[in-house]
C-alpha cells in the first residue's frame, strides 16, 4: 500500500507537545488557582464572576529541548508504518506559496492565522521532515491537495495519513492517525462533505461560506441531494443566486485532483 502523510498537522502536534502552559490567577481577595488551559481559566473567571482585568494573572511557557518534539514525530512516523504496513511511505510539506492567496477577495485566504501560533520548534521539525523524512514541499498548492492527487491517482492502494477533516473530500481510505480511526470514503460522501464546506465554509482557514448558515444548516440542505444538478442548485439558493461569491469559496475549500484542476459549477441554474 502506498501511504500519503500531511506532515502540516504533525509538525504543530509534536511541536506543541513538547510546550506547557500554566497561568496563575490570584483574585482581589487573594485566592490562587492554577490553570493548564486558557478555556479553563476563562471558565473559572465566568463561573465567578471575575474579570481578568482585576485579578493578577501570571503566564508561564515552558519548552522542552527540541530532541523531544523530534523524538515524538519518529514515534508517529513508527505508528503509521505498524498501522498500515505501507510498501511506500511519501510525506508533503505545504511550502510558501498557495494560489489561495491570489483568488480570495472576500476574506484573505487564512489570513485570521498568527505567526505566534507557530510552535517554538516549528522549522527544526520541518528541516527534519525535509532532509530524514523525504517530505516533499508543495508549490503554489497545500500538502492537502498533493496528498489527494496523489491519493487519486493511485487509489484504491492507497491511504491518505492526515487528522484534517478537509481531506474527507477525497475517496478512499484514510486514517487520522490522532484519534486512531479509519474512514473509507466513497464518492459520493466526498462530494456532499465538499459541497457542505461550500455553504458553511471554513473559519480556520478564514473562509465566510454563507452568513448563518454553519455545518449543521449545510448539511440539512446538502444531505438530501442525490446528483450534481441539486447540489449546485442548493449552492445557489444557499447563495441567494451569488456565482461569483459562491464560486470563489467553492475553489478555497476544494482539495484538488489534479495539478491544472480548479472547481467548477456543472448545473448553475441562472446565466452568470
Amino acid at each position: 500500500m502506498r501511504v500519503v502523510v500531511d506532515l502540516d498537522g504533525m509538525v504543530y502536534r509534536c511541536g506543541f507537545a513538547a510546550e506547557h502552559h500554566t497561568w496563575v490567577l490570584t483574585t482581589p481577595n487573594g485566592e490562587v488557582s492554577e490553570f493548564t488551559g486558557k478555556t479553563d481559566l476563562n471558565a473559572y473567571l465566568k463561573d465567578n464572576d471575575l474579570d481578568v482585568e482585576d485579578c493578577e494573572l501570571m503566564h508561564n511557557h515552558e519548552v522542552e529541548p527540541v530532541e523531544n518534539s523530534l523524538h515524538v514525530m519518529h514515534l508517529v512516523m513508527d505508528r503509521i508504518a505498524k498501522e498500515l504496513h505501507p510498501t511506500t511511505v511519501v510525506p508533503y510539506l505545504s511550502g510558501a506559496s498557495n494560489f489561495r492567496y491570489d483568488i480570495a477577495t472576500i476574506k484573505p485566504y487564512k489570513g485570521n492565522r498568527s505567526e505566534l501560533a507557530k510552535p517554538t520548534h516549528y522549522q527544526a521539525l520541518r528541516d527534519y521532515a525535509i532532509n530524514f523524512l523525504g517530505a516533499i514541499v508543495t508549490e503554489n498548492m497545500e500538502a492537502d491537495d498533493a496528498l489527494a492527487i496523489d491519493q487519486t491517482k493511485y487509489n484504491p492502494d492507497s491511504c491518505i495519513v492526515s487528522n484534517d477533516k478537509d481531506m474527507l473530500q477525497v475517496p478512499g481510505h484514510h486514517w487520522d492517525w490522532t484519534k486512531d480511526i479509519h474512514h473509507h470514503i466513497t464518492v459520493e460522501d466526498g462530494v456532499k462533505r465538499l459541497y457542505v464546506q461550500i455553504i458553511a465554509g471554513d473559519s480556520t482557514d478564514n473562509i465566510q461560506g454563507v452568513p448563518g448558515l454553519g455545518p449543521k444548516k449545510a448539511e440539512k440542505l446538502i444531505l438530501p441531494c442525490t446528483n450534481r444538478k441539486e447540489l449546485d442548485q442548493a449552492v445557489h439558493d444557499a447563495y441567494l443566486g451569488n456565482y461569483d461569491e459562491a464560486l470563489e469559496n467553492a475553489r478555497l475549500v476544494y482539495v484538488l485532483r489534479g495539478e491544472e484542476d480548479m472547481f467548477e459549477f456543472k448545473h448553475w441554474p441562472d446565466e452568470k
